[in-house]
C-alpha cells in the first residue's frame, strides 16, 4: 500500500515553529501544486502534450497562457475600470454636487456648477471627434488623464479657471451674448 498523495488538509502552517516546519509546509504544498499541475497536463489538448516531446514542458505552456489570460484580464480591468471610474467623476458626483447646489438658495454655487456642465460638455464633444483616434489607441491612459483631469476640475474647482480663460472672452465678444468673466 502506497502513501497517498498530498491535500491541503495536509498543510497546518499554524504549526511552523522552524524553519524546518517551514520547509515541510512548502514542500506539501509543492508536492500538491505538483500534482495539480499534472491533472491539469492530462485534461490539455494532445497538442500540448505533444510538446514534451520535442523538449518543451507542458507546464510552460500552460504557465505562458495563465500568463496571457491574467494580462489580458489586467487590461481589460484596467481600461474599462478606469473608464468606469471616469464617468463616476465625470457626471456621478458633480450629478450630486448639482443637485445640492440647487437646493440651496444661493447663486453662486448654482453658477458654479453650470460652469463644470458647460466645460463638460464642450470635453464630451471634443472627446467624440477630436480625441477619438488617441481613445482608440491607448484606452486605459487616455480614461486615467480624463479622470485626473475631472478630479481635478470637480474637486478643485478647474473648470472655472478653464472657463475662464479658454470660453468666457471668446464667447463674451460673441453677438448678443452677455457673459461675466470674472
Amino acid at each position: 500500500m502506497g502513501t497517498r498523495p498530498p491535500t491541503l488538509r495536509d498543510l497546518d502552517f499554524g504549526s511552523v515553529r522552524s524553519a524546518t516546519d517551514l520547509q515541510v509546509q512548502m514542500d506539501i504544498l509543492n508536492r500538491i501544486a505538483h500534482i495539480q499541475m499534472d491533472k491539469m497536463i492530462e485534461k490539455a489538448p494532445p497538442q500540448v502534450r505533444d510538446l514534451e516531446d520535442k523538449g518543451i514542458p507542458p507546464v510552460m505552456v500552460l504557465s505562458a497562457a495563465g500568463m496571457a489570460l491574467a494580462g489580458a484580464a489586467l487590461y481589460v480591468l484596467v481600461a474599462h475600470g478606469a473608464e468606469m471610474l471616469a464617468v463616476f467623476v465625470s457626471v456621478l458626483q458633480p450629478l450630486y454636487y448639482t443637485f445640492k447646489a440647487l437646493e440651496t438658495q444661493e447663486k453662486d454655487d448654482d453658477t458654479i456648477w453650470l460652469t463644470y456642465w458647460f466645460v463638460h460638455g464642450v470635453l464630451h464633444v471634443a472627446e467624440n471627434t477630436l480625441l477619438l483616434p488617441i481613445i482608440k489607441v491607448l484606452p486605459a491612459l487616455y480614461f486615467i488623464g480624463k479622470m485626473v483631469l475631472q478630479v481635478w476640475m470637480v474637486n478643485f474647482e478647474g473648470h472655472t479657471g478653464t472657463f475662464t480663460s479658454s470660453f468666457c472672452h471668446r464667447l463674451h465678444h460673441s453677438d448678443n451674448i452677455t457673459i461675466s468673466c470674472s
